[in-house]
């Protein structure tokens, strides 16, 4: 279990069990350790996350454990009367490990207090901006570490201002708890999401690749548009538009990864709102021009699979981008027959290279054409080279 899905897991139980057997050691002590044999070996790090703010191990904190309740045992024999728990924690991080400098045991009540407040949006209940930088630093150490993908969703409202001004700022408020109550139930359990000021909100995808955080994308963005929300007797039509972006390939580092997100999120407003775009550093070492035609696409590989239908946008000679309603893996092998010349179409092949999703129901896919046959690359080459040097306006010659 990793350690962001043990303190998800285990956290809630053991604060019950802390609050329930608050004024009694005598069964909090029992129901603790039948609590922490249970939940297993993740658990014992929780629990002294909550009561002292250490980051154990989980074979350390599990040993910890069993040394502090020898050590209650122990001192309650010695006294010949009973101690309470955080007493018996209290002195043994003191006089025996001396982990702790500053022997103050957090209280429940106020360690909910301030978990809350230090972790958590007041409005929406997403987790705030200063607990989402740290998570996605953590999380971005973690991927590196385990050498995982990691993507980042940005989400903004589509015409929030305008909703502000037609129905007030307190509409405004609901339609943000609305949006984040959405963002809650359809992202996955791992999933991180976050308020990251004003109508902006994020969500942090662990161990997941473009084409996986384009589905909970799209599920969350069709959700909201098919959600409209009733306000004083009015109902209100939201949309949104999202930016996606991916580590490594995107960004190394939490700013740079966020920032290229940004970018993303901006590609996707530019486009007309209401739709999901996926971060491109756009850079071209080949000249382009417009492909407008409907192409037939065949996936390459062990089993044989039906061609699907797909419609080209522009096309150069290291490539093709084509809109489609189906979402291809990067890397996938396809293979199409390019409508250049008059007498039959050219066959060639090629991987999916970039994913980016500009419409409610389609995907653009990057395509790079695979090392061909010198005559077919010099053939779309040449093909490129005239369509770009003709004098008929696009729309003509162009819109092939």
């Amino acid at each position: 279990m990793s350690e962001k899905l043990a303190m998800e897991t285990c956290r809630p139980a053991i604060l019950a069990c802390l609050r329930q057997y608050a004024d009694d050691d005598l069964a909090l002590i029992p129901a603790l350790q039948l609590l922490l044999a249970e939940q297993g070996q993740d658990a014992y790090p929780v629990f002294f996350h909550i009561l002292t703010n250490l980051e154990l191990a989980p074979d350390e904190a599990e040993a910890t454990w069993g040394r502090i309740i020898a050590h209650w045992e122990g001192t309650c024999g010695i006294l010949k009367r009973r101690i309470n728990l955080r007493t018996a924690i209290c002195d043994y991080f003191c006089s025996i490990n001396k982990r702790l400098r500053n022997p103050k045991l957090i209280e429940l009540q106020l360690f909910e207090q301030i978990d809350t407040l230090s972790k958590y949006d007041n409005l929406t209940n997403l987790f705030n901006r200063h607990y989402f930088d740290d998570v996605l630093n953590r999380e971005l150490a973690r991927a590196d570490r385990h050498k995982t993908a990691l993507s980042l969703l940005l989400i903004d409202l589509d015409d929030f201002k305008q909703v502000n001004d037609v129905h007030g700022h307190l509409a405004g408020d609901k339609v943000l708890q609305h949006i984040a109550r959405i963002m809650f139930e359809e992202k996955r359990t791992e999933d991180i999401a976050a308020r990251l000021g004003g109508d902006e909100l994020a969500i942090i995808l662990p161990e997941t690749d473009k084409t996986s955080v384009l589905v909970v994308a799209k599920r969350i963005r069709q959700r909201v548009e098919a959600t409209p929300m009733v306000y004083n007797g009015q109902t209100i039509q939201l949309t949104l538009s999202g930016g996606v972006a991916s580590f490594p390939q995107d960004g190394a580092n939490g700013k740079d990864l966020l920032r290229k997100t940004d970018r993303a999120l901006y590609q996707a407003k530019a486009a007309g709102k209401n739709t999901i775009s996926v971060y491109s550093d756009n850079r071209r070492r080949h000249q382009r021009i417009d492909f407008n035609k409907a192409l037939e696409l065949e996936v390459l590989g062990p089993a044989p699979m039906a061609t699907m239908p797909v419609m080209g946008k522009n096309l150069s000679a290291g490539g093709l981008l084509l809109a489609s309603k189906t979402a291809l893996d990067l890397g996938v092998k396809i293979q199409l027959g390019l409508p250049i010349n008059p007498s039959m179409p050219l066959l060639v092949t090629g991987k999916v290279v970039r994913i980016a999703a500009y419409g409610p129901d389609s995907y653009d896919l990057g395509i790079a054409f695979l090392p061909a046959r010198r005559q077919a690359a010099a053939g779309i080459d040449a093909f490129v080279r005239q369509a770009r040097t003709t004098t008929n306006p696009p729309g003509s010659a162009l819109d092939l």
